[in-house]
């Protein structure tokens, strides 16, 4: 399953424009089930032809930078990559983070009452 199908990925506003908003909406949750992190992603865009992600010393061009709330260690909005999250495995080396296909946008409010 891919992480972020090309139709999900259509839907969501491009980065930047919803920053003025005060209580924008999370239209995609990702989720390690092993763990306790989650993403809830409220805009995204691709990297621009030429740019690219550097993670390890490699590059992964056309990647999708994504903005939202993050339950971790500390909840926090910021920006994170698209391919961080598909890069990181289960000990038997199959994709660890899953997208809750059930999840229903929701605000920003509410995503951050959740975890």
């Amino acid at each position: 399953m891919t992480l972020l199908p090309k139709e999900v990925e259509e839907s969501l506003p491009k980065l930047g424009s919803t920053r003025g908003e005060v209580d924008p909406l999370v239209r995609v949750k990702f989720f390690d089930p092993y763990g306790y992190w989650t993403w809830y992603v409220i805009e995204g865009s691709r990297l621009e032809e030429g740019e690219a992600t550097v993670l390890d010393d490699k590059e992964y061009p056309n990647d999708m930078i994504l903005y939202g709330l993050v339950h971790g260690f500390e909840n926090e909005l910021g920006d994170f990559s698209l391919t961080e999250l598909e890069l990181i495995k289960t000990p038997w080396n199959t994709p660890r983070i899953k997208r809750d296909l059930k999840f229903q946008p929701i605000r920003l409010s509410d995503a951050k009452l959740l975890n």
